[in-house]
């Protein structure tokens, strides 16, 4: 049968029917082959397919209008353009998640000129700024390339903590200040001028170096290593109180024990000595304080002019001009090696001069003539020469 219904707007032959106007169905409508519509098809109630729909030339939806997948009524997922606010949404309305399912996950910008989110399969996933990667996951955790910024935090919830202590990490305790924190207490903080430590202060390893000041409320105990002071500084006591006099230093920069090698020579020229023990000799500074010792016996003896000294201590005397002719009392414990002096009463005494690095041995000849007069020894002989020393060093 083949025919046409109105001006040809359908066209019905034994194979097909043809539409090329708009079709308005009223109510229900079969379709059990092809359907070709030329124009506008209508639709009031629902369209329910139970094949594939194909649409060559795209599917539009108005604005407002919600394309709905699953469920009954406003469906389960709802895709829609609202114009009124000007956004386009994918909305899940289900109980279970939206999942989207790729190898390759590439978020981009509306132009498609600029990456903003990349997801590989097994791989990396990457957040892009400008099309700049700034964070990458890795096997190893993450990695950021520029600044990260995080919230102040405080000491029971910092803002760099670890999952299994939160309450133990670190924050900004004020302005420019880096505080530490454990189990909710602030133990530490770092800022411009200072580090402070609440508690014990352990320091391991070998070395460690303050370049600034570092002020301890309470003692300082090593329980192993040194503590090592950097040339020309030292333990400061200007907080202790001063003598009656006027004070010229409190900084205690040195302490040294060491070894030195006495030399018993004449003023004017040396003479030959021979030894049947040492010479020896030790000493210990502390501050510009030397304590220095000596031990020597002299079995051989000859030449040499002037008055005798003994010449190589450790450190250079001080040349404070407020002292006399020189500093330090010579203790002599055996001067054998020296001769008998000129009375009864001599003794063997000696003195360091100014900027000099050796002793002058000298007579004290006590109860000479009701006074105590000096007199230098002239020179050496057999015998045991030993003693110490005491004298400020220059430096």
């Amino acid at each position: 049968m083949a025919g046409y219904i109105g001006t040809q707007a359908v066209s019905v032959n034994t194979t097909s029917a043809t539409i090329s106007d708009d079709l308005a169905v009223g109510d229900d409508l079969t379709v059990t082959d092809d359907a070709a519509i030329g124009g506008t098809l209508a639709v009031t109630g629902i369209l329910t397919t139970t094949a594939k729909a194909v649409s060559n030339g795209g599917i539009g939806i108005p604005d407002d209008v919600k394309l709905t997948f699953g469920g009954t009524g406003t469906g389960d997922l709802q895709i829609f353009h609202d114009a009124t606010n000007s956004f386009s949404a994918i909305s899940d309305q289900g109980t279970g998640p939206l999942v989207i399912l790729s190898n390759n996950l590439l978020v981009q910008n509306a132009g498609g000129t600029e990456n903003m989110i990349k997801a590989l399969d097994g791989g990396a996933v990457e957040l892009l700024h400008n099309n700049v990667k700034k964070l990458e996951t890795t096997a190893a955790g993450i990695t950021v390339t520029g600044t990260s910024l995080a919230a102040n935090g405080t000491a029971s919830l910092p803002t760099h903590a670890f999952s299994g202590d939160p309450n133990t990490g670190m924050f900004l305790n004020s302005a420019d200040t880096l505080a530490f924190s454990t189990g909710g207490t602030q133990r530490a903080f770092l800022s411009a001028t200072q580090l402070n430590v609440t508690g014990n202060a352990i320091f391991a390893g070998t070395a460690h170096t303050f370049a600034g000041s570092a002020t301890l409320a309470n003692n300082l105990t090593l329980t192993d290593g040194n503590l090592t002071v950097a040339s020309g500084n030292g333990i400061n006591f200007t907080a202790t109180g001063d003598g009656a006099g006027t004070d010229a230093s409190e900084l205690l920069d040195d302490y040294e024990e060491g070894q030195w090698t006495p030399a018993p020579t004449r003023t004017s020229s040396a003479p030959t000595v021979g030894f049947s023990a040492g010479p020896n000799g030790s000493y210990i500074k502390v501050g510009r304080m030397v304590y220095a010792s000596f031990d020597m016996t002299i079995n051989s003896y000859s030449g040499g002019g002037g008055t005798a000294q003994l010449n190589g201590l450790p450190y250079a005397a001080s040349n404070d001009l407020n002292s006399f002719s020189g500093f330090g009392v010579l203790l002599v414990r055996d001067s054998s090696a020296v001769p008998v002096g000129p009375t009864a009463t001599t003794t063997v005494k000696g003195f360091v001069q100014r900027g000099a690095s050796h002793i002058s041995v000298q007579y004290d000849n006590i109860g000479n003539a009701g006074s105590n007069t000096n007199s230098n020894v002239a020179n050496w002989q057999q015998g045991r020469f030993t003693g110490y020393m005491m004298y400020p060093a220059s430096s």
